[in-house]
């Protein structure tokens, strides 16, 4: 499945109904260097959500401010935005004409900025970027691992997207792309404003947007040179640049003293045959939300991830079993969940 995405900025100013009411998510220009705000963004950013539909806030990057302040200068201005559930964060990386103005980027930039939001957000925030700018010119390897979203037109000209446009890109350009393995979203044409494809569905782009308190739950693949959806949870899983955020709670089934630990088993995350060796879940990792203090772990206690377990990466799949391998640096190595359980739960 794919979104389709629309991206405004003052130029548009605060009619943007007809924009939001053709795409299934509108992305937002806030903020430019330390000096810039887009005087219709707050009416544009409530428009998207009044609908119903997906929103990304995006930052324009200047060469020449210091990048923790251009950072600082974005956060400011978007305030509870930036922690709010499903709102993707975005820098704009692009060389402009006007090099008065806008002097050449150095493509440090991206990943200083990117870093400081992501510390004080606890989100990843993603990338837009030119084909050229990957292609030559610049290193991105410390941005290779981040959501992509690339501008390329190969032929500008109003059309609608197309799986025959799709393909030419996959052929053509997608299939020689530098760094990054995975496209999150293409800019195919500008005209009559710019317009994008998002590969995934609204769960997806939740899961990568991140932000306190999101329930949704991602279903779509990712990959770069094809188009058709993800099949399996272990394909999710890779298509979300092998991510994982489990804050949802879980019941306990049964606990018990095994391998000299006490660990937990649960029906909804545990994998199918059961082994404490590989699929109990220690307590150390767990917060007992019946009981705080005792942190008793009995029977049919609801219990949640510890906020430093509750996101990461999938360190190892099985696709012969349908799990997916999780090593919570505790000491215990791998502890294998179900799959489709995993992907699925909050």
């Amino acid at each position: 499945m794919t979104l389709y995405v629309g991206d405004v900025s003052s130029h548009q100013g605060d009619n943007i109904d007809g924009i939001v009411a053709d795409n299934n998510a509108v992305i937002v220009k806030v903020t430019e260097g330390n000096y810039y705000v887009n005087p219709n963004w707050q009416t544009q950013a409530q428009k998207v959500l009044n609908a119903g539909k997906k929103l990304g806030l995006y930052h324009f990057i200047n060469a020449g401010v210091d990048n923790n302040t251009q950072a600082q200068y974005f956060l400011d201005t978007i305030g509870g935005y930036a922690n709010q559930a499903g709102v993707a964060l975005m820098l704009d990386f692009e060389n402009m004409s006007n090099r008065t103005q806008y002097p050449t980027l150095t493509g440090n930039e991206p990943k200083a900025i990117a870093d400081y939001i992501d510390a004080k957000t606890g989100k990843t925030t993603w990338l837009y970027i030119g084909y050229a700018d990957i292609q030559s010119g610049y290193t991105w390897n410390d941005m290779k691992d981040r959501p992509l979203w690339v501008a390329d037109y190969p032929s500008n000209d109003g059309s609608p997207y197309s799986q025959e446009l799709q393909e030419w890109e996959d052929s053509h350009h997608f299939n020689v792309l530098k760094y990054w393995s995975t496209v999150t979203m293409w800019q195919y044409d500008s005209v009559p404003y710019d317009r994008s494809v998002f590969y995934g569905d609204e769960g997806t782009w939740d899961k990568l947007a991140g932000g306190t308190g999101s329930d949704s739950q991602p279903s779509d693949n990712q990959a770069t040179f094809r188009s058709e959806p993800a099949t399996s949870a272990i394909d999710k899983f890779i298509s979300v640049a092998n991510k994982f955020i489990l804050a949802g709670s879980f019941v306990i089934d049964t606990c018990e003293l095994q391998n000299d630990i006490y660990q937990v088993k649960s029906e909804e995350l545990c994998a199918d045959p059961f082994d404490w060796s590989h699929n109990g879940i220690p307590t150390k990792l767990l917060d007992d939300l019946d009981d705080m203090d005792g942190r008793s772990f009995e029977d049919g206690h609801r219990v949640a991830f510890k906020k430093n377990n509750q996101r990461g990466t999938i360190d190892k799949y099985d696709r012969s079993a349908n799990a997916v391998g999780i090593d919570f640096l505790d000491g215990n190595g791998i502890i294998w969940f179900d799959a489709d359980k995993f992907w699925n739960h909050e």
